[in-house]
Protein backbone atom coordinates (compact mmCIF):
# COMPACT_ATOMS: atom_id res chain seq x y z
CA UNK A 1 0.00 0.00 0.00
CA UNK A 2 1.13 3.69 -0.91
CA UNK A 3 1.65 6.11 1.68
CA UNK A 4 3.02 8.88 1.56
CA UNK A 5 4.50 11.42 4.35
CA UNK A 6 4.26 15.33 5.08
CA UNK A 7 6.25 17.50 4.25
CA UNK A 8 5.77 19.68 6.87
CA UNK A 9 5.61 17.55 9.71
CA UNK A 10 6.58 14.19 8.76
CA UNK A 11 2.43 13.14 9.45
CA UNK A 12 0.83 10.87 7.72
CA UNK A 13 -1.46 12.14 5.14
CA UNK A 14 -4.75 10.81 4.15
CA UNK A 15 -6.86 11.66 0.90
CA UNK A 16 -9.00 14.66 0.19
CA UNK A 17 -9.70 14.13 -3.36
CA UNK A 18 -8.00 12.71 -6.78
CA UNK A 19 -5.19 15.18 -6.35
CA UNK A 20 -5.18 16.35 -2.32
CA UNK A 21 -3.96 14.83 0.50
CA UNK A 22 -4.29 16.40 3.96
CA UNK A 23 -1.74 15.60 6.76
CA UNK A 24 -3.08 13.91 9.54
CA UNK A 25 -0.87 15.54 12.40
CA UNK A 26 -0.33 19.38 11.44
CA UNK A 27 -3.63 19.51 9.02
CA UNK A 28 -2.08 20.69 6.26
CA UNK A 29 -3.08 20.35 2.91
CA UNK A 30 -0.76 19.18 -0.22
CA UNK A 31 -1.21 18.42 -3.91
CA UNK A 32 -0.31 14.93 -4.39
CA UNK A 33 2.46 14.15 -6.93
CA UNK A 34 2.06 11.64 -9.28
CA UNK A 35 2.22 8.31 -7.34
CA UNK A 36 2.48 5.61 -9.68
CA UNK A 37 4.54 2.54 -7.42
CA UNK A 38 5.88 2.17 -3.71
CA UNK A 39 9.45 2.77 -5.04
CA UNK A 40 7.89 6.54 -6.21
CA UNK A 41 6.65 7.01 -2.97
CA UNK A 42 9.57 5.71 -0.91
CA UNK A 43 11.81 8.52 -2.75
CA UNK A 44 9.20 11.10 -1.91
CA UNK A 45 9.32 9.66 1.65
CA UNK A 46 13.26 9.67 1.90
CA UNK A 47 13.56 12.71 0.15
CA UNK A 48 11.07 14.68 2.58
CA UNK A 49 13.24 12.74 5.66
CA UNK A 50 16.26 13.77 4.83
CA UNK A 51 15.48 17.49 4.31
CA UNK A 52 13.81 17.64 7.41
CA UNK A 53 16.92 16.42 8.97
CA UNK A 54 19.28 18.70 7.11
CA UNK A 55 20.48 16.55 4.53
CA UNK A 56 19.99 19.01 1.75
CA UNK A 57 22.10 17.85 -0.92
CA UNK A 58 20.49 13.70 0.39
CA UNK A 59 17.37 15.29 -0.09
CA UNK A 60 17.76 16.56 -3.82
CA UNK A 61 19.26 13.87 -4.94
CA UNK A 62 15.85 11.97 -4.27
CA UNK A 63 14.18 14.40 -5.69
CA UNK A 64 16.13 14.66 -8.86
CA UNK A 65 15.59 10.97 -9.37
CA UNK A 66 12.13 11.61 -9.50
CA UNK A 67 12.18 14.52 -11.84
CA UNK A 68 14.19 12.16 -14.32
CA UNK A 69 11.79 9.88 -14.42
CA UNK A 70 9.36 12.62 -15.01
CA UNK A 71 9.89 16.38 -15.74
CA UNK A 72 6.47 17.29 -15.19
CA UNK A 73 6.11 16.21 -11.19
CA UNK A 74 5.17 19.59 -9.86
CA UNK A 75 5.57 18.63 -6.45
CA UNK A 76 8.90 16.89 -6.92
CA UNK A 77 10.40 20.43 -8.57
CA UNK A 78 8.70 21.84 -5.83
CA UNK A 79 10.56 19.90 -3.15
CA UNK A 80 13.85 20.80 -5.32
CA UNK A 81 13.14 24.03 -4.83
CA UNK A 82 13.02 23.65 -1.25
CA UNK A 83 15.66 22.00 -0.28
CA UNK A 84 17.90 24.37 -2.69
CA UNK A 85 17.15 27.10 -0.37
CA UNK A 86 17.72 24.39 2.56
CA UNK A 87 13.59 25.24 3.66
CA UNK A 88 12.60 23.54 7.05
CA UNK A 89 8.90 24.03 8.69
CA UNK A 90 9.59 24.72 11.98
CA UNK A 91 6.94 24.81 14.81
CA UNK A 92 5.80 28.45 16.02
CA UNK A 93 5.21 27.79 19.52
CA UNK A 94 2.25 30.60 19.85
CA UNK A 95 0.33 29.76 16.75
CA UNK A 96 1.24 26.18 16.57
CA UNK A 97 1.37 27.01 12.63
CA UNK A 98 4.53 25.45 10.82
CA UNK A 99 6.60 28.23 9.34
CA UNK A 100 8.96 28.07 6.11
CA UNK A 101 13.02 28.86 7.86
CA UNK A 102 16.00 28.79 5.21
CA UNK A 103 18.78 27.75 6.29
CA UNK A 104 20.75 28.08 3.22
CA UNK A 105 21.44 31.78 1.41
CA UNK A 106 20.98 32.58 -2.14
CA UNK A 107 21.30 35.91 -4.20
CA UNK A 108 18.10 34.51 -6.04
CA UNK A 109 14.96 35.05 -4.67
CA UNK A 110 12.68 31.62 -3.97
CA UNK A 111 10.03 32.57 -6.39
CA UNK A 112 12.45 32.88 -9.45
CA UNK A 113 14.13 29.51 -8.64
CA UNK A 114 13.96 27.27 -12.06
CA UNK A 115 12.34 24.71 -10.30
CA UNK A 116 9.83 26.76 -8.63
CA UNK A 117 8.48 28.08 -11.69
CA UNK A 118 8.85 24.59 -13.44
CA UNK A 119 6.69 23.57 -10.59
CA UNK A 120 4.20 26.36 -11.02
CA UNK A 121 3.82 25.70 -14.84
CA UNK A 122 3.09 22.28 -14.25
CA UNK A 123 0.25 22.95 -12.28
Amino acid sequence: MISLKCKICGGQMELVDDQIARCLECGSKMLLPAIDSDVRSDMFNRGNYYRMHYEFERAASAFEQIIARDPEDAEARFCLALCRYGVEYVRDPRSGEYKPTCHRASFQPFLEDVDYQAALKSL
